[in-house]
Parts: structure tokens; C-alpha cells; sequence
């Protein structure tokens, strides 16, 4: 029946084309790859199954390409959860984040080893010297933030980032940003602390590709930083072949299509913002103005909580949406997180949305 078909749907986390309904839940680019880019894989594609792929040695090479970053400051994953996995795993004890964020980067640390900086849940914004002094008298060895957040979808400015990086390098403390929106943030590129990395040698830019390119079935990360060692070393924690053919041809020949991916991104962003404008019209939801791809609202009616809303979204009305149940936050149950489709989906969401809270 449809109850326990969302329950087997949640525990999937992706394939979700097979299932034929709107998916508001996973964060990704919606009007990306063109069509004219897919059809250079399908004709490669017997190529590009049969033969090996090439090591990170030229992967990284492909990446600098796009990014305009130096290969050697570069190490490219499976996505950027194989990154989080690796740095969770032998490269973090301590760690300070805010909450609520990712919550990859939570579950790769033990218990003892987390420091939580509950965000103001008034605004969910960052005060980076509170922040970074947490940090600091934790004795955090790694802080990590997540700009534009996941789920709150709002930006810590970039000024404020790299002043918080210059607070943490006398500590010894590494300063991870997660950038996996930022081309979705009104400010763009712009808003990226990439280019600083050579100037801050405790900051470490972490990026999924997958999301921002709508390539999320196959799977592209890299991790940016000017420490050598540390890039080495978390090159030595890949496979040879961490990357697969087709993501390699994906790297290839995404450079001709720049034109095409800053119009997707404008778009996006576009998109989004009606989408927000549309909620905050409904009665029963607080809506947070986003900077990224996704929105969060806070249910404030009483009448359903954020995972019973969700089921009943699903099982009624053929949409997924995701339930912060789980977040690290205050009245977690009293949230939703709404990732931006197609113009069409969005009003779809919004006039059941309506009809529910």
C-alpha cells in the first residue's frame, strides 16, 4: 500500500525516477545537463562502460580545468560524501559545526568527538566569533561549516568566513566550508572562498558537483586546500579508480557548456524564489527567505507535525518532500525542507501544500 511504499522509498535514499512521483526532497539542478550533452554520452557509451577510467592524477586535472584551481591543491571523489566519510574517519576528533546542518558531517564523527553550536533559531544565521570561539575552547582540531546551509538554505558571507578562518589557524584548527550550493546563492561564484585557500592554509573547500551540475546519479566531489600534505594524504584514501568512466567523459566535455550551466543556475535561482514568494502566501507555515535551491518552513499551525505532513503528502498527493525530524535543532518535527523543481511542479506542491496546513 502507499504507507509502506514511503516507507520503503525513505529508506532508498535515491533511484526515485523508478517510482513516478515529484521529488521535493533530494537538492539538485533541475535544468542541467542540456539535452545535447547527453547525447555525447550515449553515443561514447559502449566506449565508456568497456574501457578503464583514467586515476585522480589526470581526474584532478579535469576538475582544475572547470575550477581554475591549481591539480595538486585538488583531491576528486565519488561525492562528496566519500570527502566526508574520509575526513570523519581519519582526519577529525574534534570537531565544532553549527546546528542544525548536513547531517553526514555529524554521523562520520563519534559522540565525544562533536561539539554542536546550536544556531539561533530565530534566524538560523552565524555569529562567526561565537562560533569561533566554541571552537577554540573545545580545542577543536576541525570546524566545519555549510554555506548556503542545509536545511536552513542561508549563507554566512564570505568575509565571515574567511575571518573565521584567521580566528581558527592559531588554534591548529582547520576550517572545512562545504560550498555544495553556492552557485545557487544570489551572489554566485562570487560568494566562493576557493580562490583564497593559497592565503589561508587552514581552509579546506569541500564541494559535490553532483548537485549543482544535476548529475546526482554520478556521483562527483572534490576537496580543495593549498596544504599539500593533507591533500596527499587524503589522496592516499582513494582507490585508484574512485572515479568511474562516466563521470570522467562528465569532466571532459562539461567546459562547453558554461554558457548553458550559468543560465541553469540563473534559473534555478529564479525558480526558487517564486517558490518562496508562493509559500509565504499560505497560511500555517514560516517560510525562510533561502539563498540556495531549497527552502525550510516551520509548521505553525498545531494541526500536523513535519513527518506526518510529509507522509500525507506522499501517500495523497504523489509528492516527496523531506521532514527535518531528524536535524539537530529545536522543534525539529515542526519542519520541512522543499527543494525547488520545475515552475509546474512548484505550483502543484504549493496548491496541496495549501490544501494541508
Amino acid at each position: 500500500d502507499r504507507d509502506a511504499q514511503y516507507d520503503r522509498v525513505q529508506e532508498l535514499h535515491g533511484a526515485y525516477w523508478r517510482y513516478g512521483f515529484s521529488d521535493h526532497s533530494y537538492l539538485y539542478n533541475m535544468h542541467f545537463p542540456p539535452p545535447d550533452m547527453l547525447e555525447g554520452f550515449y553515443s561514447h557509451l559502449r566506449e565508456i562502460v568497456t574501457n578503464y577510467p583514467v586515476a585522480q592524477k589526470e581526474i584532478v586535472r579535469l576538475v582544475a580545468n572547470w575550477t581554475g584551481a591549481d591539480p595538486d591543491h585538488l583531491a576528486v571523489a565519488n561525492g562528496a560524501a566519500e570527502l566526508i566519510k574520509i575526513l570523519g574517519s581519519q582526519f577529525e576528533q574534534r570537531v565544532t559545526i553549527p546546528t542544525p546542518s548536513f547531517n553526514e558531517y555529524e554521523e562520520v564523527i563519534e559522540p565525544g568527538g562533536l561539539n554542536r553550536f546550536a544556531l539561533d533559531a530565530n534566524s538560523f544565521e552565524l555569529d562567526v566569533e561565537a562560533f569561533a570561539e566554541s571552537a577554540i575552547h573545545w580545542k577543536s582540531d576541525t570546524a566545519i561549516i555549510v554555506t548556503p546551509n542545509n536545511p536552513t538554505a542561508l549563507s554566512v558571507p564570505r568575509d565571515d568566513v574567511l575571518k573565521l578562518a584567521r580566528l581558527l589557524e592559531p588554534q591548529n584548527c582547520r576550517l572545512i566550508v562545504d560550498e555544495s550550493f553556492i552557485e545557487f546563492a544570489q551572489a554566485g561564484t562570487n560568494a566562493s572562498v576557493e580562490t583564497m585557500v593559497e592565503t589561508h592554509n587552514n581552509l579546506v573547500v569541500i564541494k559535490s558537483m553532483s548537485k549543482v551540475f544535476g548529475v546526482a546519479g554520478i556521483r562527483l566531489g572534490y576537496l580543495l586546500s593549498a596544504d599539500i600534505s593533507f591533500i596527499k594524504a587524503v589522496r592516499a584514501s582513494l582507490p585508484i579508480w574512485n572515479i568511474n568512466g562516466l563521470a570522467e567523459e562528465f569532466l571532459r566535455i562539461v567546459g562547453r557548456y558554461r554558457g548553458e550551466f550559468v543560465a541553469s543556475c540563473k534559473m534555478t535561482r529564479e525558480t526558487c524564489q517564486q517558490l518562496y514568494w508562493d509559500l509565504s502566501a499560505l497560511p500555517g507555515i514560516d517560510v525562510i527567505k533561502p539563498d540556495a535551491n531549497f527552502i525550510l518552513c516551520k509548521l505553525t499551525n498545531g494541526a500536523a507535525n513535519g513527518p506526518e505532513l510529509a507522509r500525507r503528502m506522499y501517500v495523497d498527493h504523489n509528492i516527496l518532500v523531506k521532514d527535518c525530524a531528524a536535524k539537530s535543532m529545536p522543534d525539529a518535527d515542526r519542519y520541512l525542507r522543499i527543494a525547488s523543481r520545475t515552475p509546474a511542479e512548484n505550483q502543484r506542491l504549493v496548491t496541496v501544500l495549501g490544501t494541508l496546513c
